[in-house]
């Protein structure tokens, strides 16, 4: 067990998602300025429903019933078999979902968009799910196999091949939202080819039907933990659709997108190099202290990645949007704490799913999502926006703390918090302050913020968050750091 080299592994990953999931921020610019805020959130609506559909066909259960199973055999034949058997169902689905959406697809357009004309953009979408499931299914193999080389490669890859399709589709051809759904096709096409040849020769090229039975069984109930997921991702934006408008609509996912961050900085690279290696590790000696030293480490990383997104979110904005874009700085520090929260009980979860427990996620996964659809209806009929985000934090709170209280029933894990509130009443104070900096001019804004992160460095370092091992590992660090600066 080395917290080092999931750390390595953890940051590895973090450069590969800051390529890949940074293409969306860096074509910002020309979103908000070649397409209104109704195409941003018609964009939005139509990746809702394919993210349904491909929930319903339990996609996203299979990928994580391929890491458990995995673990399960000990014979790296038999391993590989687990991951060629996952690679070939998940195309065949993905095959049957194309093949059902494209005729669903006329029905679909009229409903969602209010326009039949539409309905092309519904085909190219579910054709693209194809690749992209091939995709996801080759990186969890790489995540298994602790090699996150060929994911920052392969984020690289596509960062260059977005932005180069999304400049000529949609502003050289002038192609609006079909310009997008091109440039997502032709990525994900390029990159299920690149990805498949790399990870399918490596692997023992043999159907494995007690492997597969065994994903099912264990990922069949995760079906309806994945969609009460997605109905606390994106219902807020059917009510806003309903007691608002597409513009509202595209203004909030903008502000969302901002506070996901927080997923795509920290808690996933951490789920990528953590989730593939934590079965290994239970039943070690001493492997519960272990945990709770990664935990403290995930709550640090959290919470400092909430605090800079907080602060600095409205400057972004200042910079990167135009008009009414940047009225979304209002919701980004309530989002982003939220998915602090919807983080923290991942890691639960995955303990849970060390016995198999997926039928009590699923059930705390719908409580949460029946939480939120009350919450949506109320607060978003008298707030908006607003209201969308108080739901969200309120949600992400019942779902940590009671994936808390059953892991803790399955292991008795002894997590250490010391310092935890106090740290938590610096930050609070920090934002009040960091809302009184964004009246002004922008240099000046971002100078205030900066001098605001200082004092809650010095609460991680003084309130008892790091061990004594741990702060000599950073001084090491910093040391050898100093001595190599000419």
């Amino acid at each position: 067990m080395n917290l080092k080299a999931l750390i390595r592994s953890s940051a590895v990953y973090t450069f590969g998602n800051l390529i890949n999931r940074g293409t969306g921020f860096l074509l910002l610019p020309i979103y908000t300025r070649y397409l209104l805020p109704q195409d941003y959130g018609t964009m939005e609506l139509i990746d809702m429903v394919i993210n349904i559909a491909g929930m319903l066909f339990g996609m996203n259960a299979l990928g994580n019933s391929m890491i458990r199973v995995y673990h399960e055999y000990s014979d790296q034949k038999e391993r590989e078999s687990v991951i060629f058997t996952a690679i070939i169902s998940i195309l065949f689905i993905s095959i049957l979902m194309f093949i059902i959406g494209s005729f669903a697809s006329p029905f679909l357009s009229h409903k969602i968009l209010g326009n039949s004309s539409m309905y092309t953009l519904f085909m190219l979408s579910f054709l693209a799910i194809i690749f992209g499931n091939q995709v996801e299914m080759s990186l969890t193999y790489l995540r298994i196999q602790d090699k996150p080389a060929p994911f920052v490669i392969y984020s690289y890859l596509q960062v260059l091949g977005l932005i180069g399709f999304n400049v000529f589709f949609i502003v050289y051809m002038k192609l609006g939202i079909f310009g997008f759904i091109y440039s997502k096709l032709i990525c994900m096409g390029l990159g299920s080819v690149f990805l498949g040849y790399l990870v399918v020769n490596r692997l023992h090229k043999r159907f494995h039907w007690q492997a597969l039975k065994k994903m099912v069984r264990f990922g069949l109930p995760l079906v309806g933990a994945t969609l009460a997921f997605f109905i606390i991702h994106f219902s807020d934006r059917f009510f806003l659709s309903k007691y608002g408008t597409l513009a509202d609509v595209g203004i909030y996912s903008l502000g969302y997108k901002f506070g996901f961050l927080i997923t795509y900085l920290v808690g996933e690279p951490f789920g990528r190099a953590w989730n593939a290696r934590l079965f290994s590790h239970v039943g070690e000696e001493g492997w519960k202290i272990y945990f709770s030293k990664v935990f403290s480490l995930l709550v640090i990383a959290l919470s400092f990645a909430c605090t800079i997104i907080g602060f600095f979110s409205g400057d972004l904005l200042r910079i990167m949007v135009s008009g009414p874009f940047r009225t979304a700085a209002i919701i980004i520090p309530g989002v982003a704490f939220g998915y602090v929260l919807r983080e923290i009980g991942d890691f639960f979860r995955e303990i849970l799913f060390i016995n198999h427990k997926t039928g009590s996620v699923t059930k705390i996964a719908i409580l949460s999502a029946v939480l939120n659809l009350i919450l949506n209806y109320f607060l978003i009929q008298k707030w908006g926006m607003m209201g969308a985000m108080y739901s969200t934090m309120a949600t992400w709170l019942l779902y940590a703390l009671f994936l808390l209280i059953l892991s803790q029933r399955e292991f008795s894990i002894p997590y250490k918090m010391k310092g935890a509130f106090p740290l938590f009443i610096i930050i609070c104070i920090g934002f009040y302050f960091a809302r009184k900096f964004d009246a002004f001019s922008l240099p000046f804004s971002i100078l205030g913020h900066g001098i605001l992160v200082i004092p809650i460095l010095l609460g991680y370092w003084f309130l008892g968050f790091l061990d004594s091992e741990q702060k000599e590992f950073i001084v090491t660090k910093l040391k050898w750091k100093s001595k190599s600066i000419p």
